[in-house]
């Protein structure tokens, strides 16, 4: 939501340059349809993100896909807890901030 409301148009620009067949989006259902690790490079593109909370919460998003599909990685409490802090602070908490 906060992109649609107030980066739309920048992040429109930069993702119809760097994604092929990129459809403008209008809501944020429309950003659904970038692959997620596309749309972290997109949002540091426009400056929503830095770099460093980028490479962070990419290495979220390799976890998470990792633990969606059956095999045999393990995670432990600490790296679960690292996990949710990493989310807490980096979107959650910002996206609070952010409705203020």
């Amino acid at each position: 939501s906060h992109v649609i409301g107030r980066h739309l148009e920048e992040f429109n620009s930069v993702a119809a340059s760097k994604v092929r067949n990129w459809m403008r989006a209008k809501s944020s259902d429309d950003l659904s349809q970038m692959r997620e690790s596309e749309l972290l490079d997109r949002l540091t593109d426009i400056s929503v993100i830095s770099k460093d909370t980028k490479n962070e919460l990419k290495q979220c998003l390799g976890r998470r896909n990792s633990c969606s599909h059956p095999n045999s990685y393990v995670i432990g409490e600490q790296t679960s807890a690292h996990h949710l802090e990493v989310l807490m602070n980096n979107v959650f908490a910002r996206v609070c901030s952010l409705c203020n």
